[in-house]
């Protein structure tokens, strides 16, 4: 999901802290908001410089979101599951 690092984030395992390129603490937490929508909070925090970023990529295997993060705090990422297909791969896979 993110850069060199791959995660996944499931019901069974919705939060994973990690360090990236720039953000030296992340966590990426999953909320399922309702039977057909989740949502992705990415929170980061201590930059390893003002000027670095991180970019990141947040699938569910048929959409994705690409995000540059320049500054710390949350970023919040909706994805639809508004397909049974959509819904299959997130109950088998997770993001």
């Amino acid at each position: 999901m993110f850069g060199r690092q791959v995660f996944t984030l499931s019901p069974s395992s919705p939060e994973v802290k990690f360090e990236h390129n720039c953000f030296k603490e992340n966590t990426a937490r999953l909320t399922e908001l309702s039977d057909d929508e989740i949502e992705v909070t990415v929170t980061s925090r201590r930059p390893k410089t003002y000027l670095c970023a991180d970019r990141m990529v947040i699938t569910d295997l048929v959409d994705f979101h690409q995000k540059t993060k320049f500054f710390r705090g949350e970023s919040k990422i909706k994805l639809k599951l508004d397909t049974q297909e959509k819904k299959n791969l997130y109950k088998d896979n997770g993001i």
